[in-house]
């Protein structure tokens, strides 16, 4: 295992909210990928990819094995929204990724 690399993880329960699971991946202490997880109804899901969309500007949406994906990227850095069914409930999760901070991970040893 890389000594570089941390995880954490943890909940949110924001009010009017549903709860937030969230896991963060660190490279020498700088958040490399979060991740935020939540079981959101069809209406929170159309506002959280609006609220995206608004900031990072419209995407078309990709479908796959059950599932749906939104991705926006600027200046290296994805975020990604994924949607599936899991029984009744439909999951989304977040993620973040900083593309040059990973990408750097193999500089020092090239």
């Amino acid at each position: 295992m890389d000594p570089r690399f941390t995880e954490c993880r943890g909940a949110a329960h924001p009010e009017g909210e549903p709860a937030l699971t969230v896991t963060g991946s660190l490279v020498d202490g700088s958040a490399a990928v979060l991740l935020v997880a939540a079981p959101v109804d069809e209406a929170r899901l159309r506002r959280w990819v609006a609220d995206l969309s608004t900031r990072y500007g419209d995407v078309t949406p990709r479908a796959a094995n059950g599932q749906r994906m939104w991705q926006w990227v600027r200046q290296q850095r994805m975020i990604r929204l994924t949607t599936r069914l899991e029984g009744a409930n439909r999951m989304v999760s977040v993620s973040l990724v900083d593309g040059p901070l990973l990408d750097g991970l193999n500089r020092g040893s090239e």
